[in-house]
């Protein structure tokens, strides 16, 4: 009878257990994903001061694709001031290479971004032909070699409507993760 009675209580307790464990792994999973977004941003932030080019971050709406690539137009030199050789050939305009991408975790996916206008930008975003955003992928965040970078924020969420946002400061280059929240709550914050 006791053995029965430990066995019933073993098993109320794997009950209550069982949902706060696959909590805290969606939770940490979610977290990963969003700390991959902030690491590319600030190694593109990083790449783009050492090798005097742009770098460009798009990502797929809704999706779970995203990639970095150096963005420079034809005929373009580096600064002087950089270290890098000035005479070297610019690298061709980005490509749309499936070699170039990264993946979020299986079952979170980028929800929404916005990327603040600016004048410098256009140029940038007629050439790669994402002006306004939309299609397959996002409107660019752009990474500068002066250490300037988009005002831009995104939202990545898994299924179970949980989500967190990460924000890129332009003038520093900061990116910053936020709290877990629900996608209304990270899309809105101005709203809590």
């Amino acid at each position: 009878m006791e053995m029965l009675l430990i066995l019933a209580i073993l098993c109320v307790l794997a009950a209550v257990a069982a949902p706060i464990f696959y909590r805290t792994i969606r939770d940490t999973t979610l977290r990963s994903a969003a700390d991959q977004v902030r690491t590319e941003w600030n190694k593109a932030h990083i790449k783009a001061m050492k090798t005097g080019r742009i770098q460009v971050f798009r990502f797929q709406p809704g999706g779970r694709k995203f990639q970095v690539e150096p963005y420079t137009a034809e005929g373009d030199t580096l600064d002087a001031v950089s270290n890098t050789n000035t005479f070297a050939a610019p690298s061709p305009p980005p490509t749309d290479d499936p070699n170039n991408r990264s993946q979020l975790p299986e079952g979170i996916t980028f929800l929404e971004g916005l990327t603040v206008e600016e004048a410098r930008a256009l140029a940038v975003e007629e050439a790669l032909g994402t002006g306004g955003g939309g299609g397959e992928w996002s409107k660019p965040i752009l990474f500068y070699p002066d250490g300037v970078s988009s005002e831009a924020w995104l939202v990545v969420a898994d299924e179970h409507d949980t989500a967190i946002r990460i924000e890129l400061r332009g003038l520093t280059g900061l990116a910053v993760m936020g709290d877990l929240m629900t996608p209304d709550e990270a899309q809105n914050p101005d709203s809590n």
